[in-house]
């Protein structure tokens, strides 16, 4: 009887770590989708905002002359902080901790971009941001 008891003793703790080894790996598994859909959707926000721009300086170089708007660069992008600028032809953005970064091209405008408030402008036919 004492080896019964023994035995349904080291079953049961067998089961118990075999269970506990099943819900380890199922948790792992659904934290990795879960920071997956985490870096999708910032990566998403960052392209759809780095295009938001794109668009107002697009639609500054098709306006006629005297076009002036205002748009707004908030302090972060999906609850991260990040930089902007224009470089040549390009929008390069990046958040600070570097794991989203991106590049679109731009029609030509001069200036730079800022934090907070912006200004565009068509000036015969010249855009200019923050002038």
């Amino acid at each position: 009887m004492r080896n019964k008891k023994g035995q349904l003793s080291i079953e049961f703790i067998m089961i118990i770590g075999a269970a506990m080894f099943f819900f380890l790996i199922l948790f792992a598994t659904f934290n990795s989708i879960l920071s997956e859909r985490g870096t999708q959707r910032t990566n998403e926000a960052f392209f759809e905002f780095a295009e938001s721009i794109q668009q107002e300086i697009a639609l500054a170089h098709e306006t006629s002359d005297g076009y002036e708007r205002s748009f707004l660069l908030p302090e972060t992008v999906n609850q991260r902080d990040y930089t902007v600028e224009i470089e040549g032809s390009w929008i390069i953005m990046k958040s600070d901790d570097e794991s989203v970064s991106l590049a679109l091209s731009v029609l030509n405008v001069t200036g730079d971009l800022q934090m907070g408030t912006n200004i565009i402008r068509n000036v015969n036919g010249e855009v200019f941001l923050n002038p």
